[in-house]
């Protein structure tokens, strides 16, 4: 009997778990950090980046640094004057809209050898709301959404809890 609400409490769990949408944090070429001739689409190929998810850029500081540029200046391994570089050997990244970003290093060469990375951003994954009853009632905004998807798992547990 014991094993069976045991059961039933992982399984309640597991279920309330796969609706949250966790963002993911990624450092860029995991232990090759981020230098010159390390494969950055071979690094992105099968990650799904998506809004809200962070890229972590490391390197030691005045090695490199971190420009989000155009597809063009990518391509071209070519900076314009304007872009503000990231400097601090730490730079994390958070994803904020879909579609496709475009870094490179601008460090004298190191985009030509290879210091660059384009990633697609995919839309974050979302918790559709229950139906309201009432159709007057207005959505919930997305912290709404987010503080009641947690509470619904909060009280997911405590009940399971309680039928212990």
């Amino acid at each position: 009997m014991a094993f069976n609400l045991m059961l039933a409490f992982v399984a309640i769990i597991i279920s309330a778990l796969r609706t949250i949408a966790v963002p993911a944090e990624y450092v860029v070429g995991d232990e090759k950090g981020w230098a010159p001739g390390v494969n950055y689409m071979a690094w992105a190929e099968g990650k799904e980046f998506r809004v809200g998810d962070t890229l972590v850029f490391e390197y030691n500081l005045g090695d490199h640094n971190v420009i989000e540029v155009s597809r063009e200046e990518f391509k071209a391994c070519n900076v314009s004057r304007t872009r503000t570089a990231l400097t601090s050997g730490h730079d994390a990244i958070t994803l904020t809209a879909g579609g496709k970003k475009w870094y490179l290093c601008g460090k004298e060469n190191h985009c030509n050898l290879g210091q660059k990375l384009v990633v697609t951003i995919l839309p974050s994954i979302t918790v559709q709301p229950a139906q309201s009853p009432n159709p007057s009632t207005p959505p919930a905004s997305g912290l709404s959404k987010k503080i009641s998807s947690r509470y619904k798992l909060l009280m997911v547990v405590v009940a399971a809890m309680i039928m212990l």
